[in-house]
């Protein structure tokens, strides 16, 4: 048992004072190293894939230009939605320089692919 310093006599014992919750429940939250590595994996090869074919796109043909009206929207899908950016662009290249019918639906499911990515990625990492 240990002696409180404020008033004479009283005690508090040594069995009561409890370690602070923060530190428990941060380690059992925390993925382990490995998972942490594959987490980073992931997350970067996701992200990098389809700005590198973006960038290929741009330099080897005119495929992006084609299928975008300016340079604003491919920049900014570069930035935020690389996967749609791309499959946009390629579905622009199956029909007759539109994207109609089923394609938007495979441009959806790439819009979504995008969007669980930054969910993810928050999830994960902040």
């Amino acid at each position: 048992m240990m002696e409180d310093g404020g008033a004479p006599g009283s005690v508090i014992a040594v069995s009561s004072i409890a370690p602070l919750p923060q530190h428990e429940s941060a380690r059992a939250d925390r993925p382990g190293t490995a998972a942490r590595v594959l987490n980073w994996t992931v997350f970067l090869a996701f992200g990098f894939f389809a700005r590198l074919w973006l960038v290929g796109l741009w330099i080897f043909s005119d495929l992006l230009g084609d299928a975008f009206d300016s340079w604003v929207l491919p920049v900014l899908g570069f930035v935020l939605v690389p996967w749609t950016t791309l499959t946009y662009a390629f579905m622009w290249t199956i029909s007759s320089d539109k994207v109609a019918g089923w394609e938007w639906g495979v441009v959806v499911i790439a819009l979504l692919f995008d969007w669980l990515f930054w969910a993810w990625s928050r999830r994960v990492f902040v």
